[in-house]
């Protein structure tokens, strides 16, 4: 089996920086968080089930920047957020991935796809609909189970779906294009070793793969031809990693340099905006 190098280097010695407190009570389940690509200074973010069918824009401080509403979205338990492009031309889709089921009992789970809205920059919180919001329905080919992770290529708008309550984390597969007029079976490719997977990211430009459980961040580089489970089935570098209260969130910093992580607010605890740096040998 190919194992990635050791190639990466720290900047800081101690790994990691705050970057802000996520500052509004609306946000006190985050469990999915992107960087912006039309809005590179922001950060998408989610609520937990429980929540409306809303996404958030927040800075990297964790001021809160705007409230989207998507039309025809329900959130049963929206668990991650992704970008990636998609039809009609446009290069930056958002994906948000209600795969959300502890209790394995709802065959049918729903990623919601909808263009990449522009931020405000205002002082005033942005409210708004929107409404070219598509759904895309599918069911498991072994059964209903609870995911936490949605993947997006950037370089072909393939989604990937990881499986949270298994020794063994099960991989599915949707290629580009996913229907959105029915219902449909989604593939089953394989395994990976890694397991209880609460997030994931793949860098913007993507060659890079992280995923998070409660405890490590691993990290994948891609090779020029692998898709993304291919690059999944090789031996995963250790990232540094605070434990979180519970950090169900991770995204690639727009530029590449560094992940962000944070948590859902625990015990009054807040959730904090946690910078790590990233810098692979050339």
């Amino acid at each position: 089996m190919f194992v990635l190098p050791s190639i990466f280097i720290l900047a800081e010695q101690s790994h990691y920086k705050q970057m802000g407190i996520i500052e509004s009570d609306l946000l006190n389940e985050i469990s999915g968080m992107v960087s912006g690509r039309i809005n590179p200074e922001i950060l998408w973010v989610h609520n937990d089930s429980g929540d409306e069918n809303m996404i958030y824009a927040i800075g990297r401080k964790g001021n809160l920047l705007g409230k989207f509403t998507l039309t025809g979205a329900q959130n049963r338990d929206w668990e991650d957020i992704a970008i990636g492009p998609g039809p009609g031309g446009r290069d930056f889709y958002i994906y948000i991935g209600d795969i959300g089921d502890n209790n394995a009992e709802f065959p049918v789970k729903f990623i919601y796809r909808v263009p990449e809205p522009e931020v405000p920059q205002t002082p005033v919180v942005h409210d708004s609909v929107l409404s070219d919001c598509i759904s895309i329905g599918f069911t498991y080919p072994d059964g209903p189970r609870d995911a936490e992770c949605l993947l997006v290529d950037p370089l072909n708008a393939d989604i990937y779906v990881l499986s949270k309550r298994d020794t063994q984390t099960h991989v599915y597969f949707a290629p580009y294009p996913q229907p959105t007029d029915r219902i449909f079976e989604i593939q089953k490719l394989g395994t990976i070793a890694v397991a209880g997977i609460t997030a994931g990211d793949i860098a913007p430009n993507g060659d890079f793969i992280i995923l998070k459980n409660y405890n490590e961040v691993f990290l994948w580089q891609r090779r020029s031809k692998d898709s993304v489970f291919e690059t999944l089935c090789l031996e995963p570098e250790r990232l540094p990693y605070v434990p979180e209260v519970q950090g169900e969130a991770i995204a690639w910093e727009f530029s590449g340099s560094g992940y962000i992580t944070t948590s859902e607010v625990v015990g009054g605890i807040p959730a904090l905006l946690i910078f790590y740096d990233f810098n692979p040998q050339k």
